[in-house]
C-alpha cells in the first residue's frame, strides 16, 4: 500500500501561492493510515459512514524497509491531541540541534516545549524559520505573539523572504499576490523528521476536523537538515525577523511598538491560560 500525505489542503489560498513539504509512504505504515482515519471519523460523526469494507482491519503488517514511522490521526472535536503530543516528545527527544519550518507557531505546548529545551541546555541549537502572516494582513500576527520569548532565551529566528507583486483585476482593482510558507516540519539532530498536516496554532484542533502527526527516522533526515541549513545561510533566501521593533497592524491601522508588545503579551496569556 502507498499513501500521500501533505502539510497543506488541496485549496487555493486567495491571492497567494504556497509552498509545502508532502510524503509518500510505502508499506505498513501506508496500509495503516487509512484505518486510523476511519477509526477517527467513526468517533468524529456519528451519521459516518463506515468505509471499513474499503480498509479491513488487519491485526497484523509484516515489516517492510528499515525506516520505522510513527503515526497519529487526530480530530479536532475529541479530546485527545495525539498529533501533538507526538511533537511534544518528539521535541524532548532533542540532543543536539532541532530545525522547525512553520507556518503557524503559537501553540502554548509546542513553543513552551522549545523554551524549556533551550533552558535546559543552553548549547543546544533551535533555528525556526517561520511565515509571516501576510495573508492575514496583521504585520506577522499571529505568529508574532511569542517571538520576543523566544529569542531572550537564544532561539535563533528568521523567515523565508516572499515574492510580493500587485495586478490589475477585471474591475480595475488592485489585486496583492504573496507566498506562504506552510511547510509544518521539524527535523531533529539530522535524524529524524516530524511532519505535521496541521500548523502549530492553539486552535487548530478545534477547527480543523483531521489532522495527521508523522514521525520518521529516516536517512533523508540529513538531506532534509542540509536543504533547510542551505536556505538558512542563504541571505537571498531568508532574512532574520526583526523581533524588538514589531509593530502589529489591525485593520488599515498600524499600531505603535509598545502597544504591540503589550499585545503579544496578553495574547501569549490567554493562549497558556486556555488553551
Amino acid at each position: 500500500p502507498q499513501a500521500f500525505i501533505s502539510s497543506r489542503r488541496f485549496i487555493d489560498h486567495p491571492h497567494a501561492y504556497s509552498f509545502e513539504q508532502s510524503l509518500v509512504m510505502q508499506g505498513p505504515a501506508a496500509g495503516l493510515l487509512p484505518q486510523l482515519l476511519n477509526e477517527n471519523l467513526k468517533q468524529l460523526v456519528p451519521s459516518y459512514t463506515d468505509l471499513s469494507t474499503y480498509f479491513p482491519s488487519r491485526t497484523h503488517y509484516p515489516t517492510h524497509g528499515q525506516e520505522s514511522v510513527n503515526l497519529t490521526v487526530d480530530s479536532a472535536r475529541l479530546a485527545a491531541r495525539d498529533d501533538r503530543a507526538l511533537a511534544v516528545k518528539f521535541l524532548i527527544g532533542t540532543k543536539e540541534e532541532i530545525l522547525i519550518d512553520q507556518y503557524m507557531l503559537y501553540d502554548r505546548a509546542i513553543v513552551d516545549s522549545i523554551i524549556k529545551l533551550k533552558i535546559k541546555n543552553p548549547d543546544l541549537k533551535v533555528k525556526i524559520l517561520l511565515d509571516t502572516n501576510l495573508d492575514l494582513e496583521m504585520n506577522g500576527l499571529p505568529n508574532a505573539i511569542f517571538l520576543k520569548e523566544m529569542k531572550m532565551y537564544g532561539i535563533e529566528l528568521k523567515a523565508r523572504k516572499s515574492l510580493h507583486w500587485e495586478e490589475a483585476n477585471s474591475e480595475d482593482s488592485i489585486v496583492q499576490f504573496h507566498a506562504i510558507n506552510h511547510r509544518n516540519l521539524m527535523i531533529r539532530d539530522g535524524k529524524s523528521v516530524f511532519m505535521g498536516t496541521g500548523p502549530f496554532m492553539g486552535s487548530f484542533e478545534r477547527r480543523s476536523p483531521i489532522s495527521f502527526g508523522i514521525q520518521l527516522n529516516t536517512a533523508m533526515s540529513s538531506e532534509l537538515a542540509d536543504s533547510f541549513m542551505d536556505d538558512w545561510d542563504n541571505v537571498d533566501t531568508t532574512y532574520e525577523l526583526d523581533v524588538e521593533n514589531f509593530e502589529a497592524k489591525i485593520g488599515n491601522r498600524h499600531l505603535s511598538h509598545k502597544v504591540s508588545s503589550f499585545l503579544n503579551t496578553v495574547f501569549s496569556v490567554l493562549l497558556r491560560a486556555f488553551d
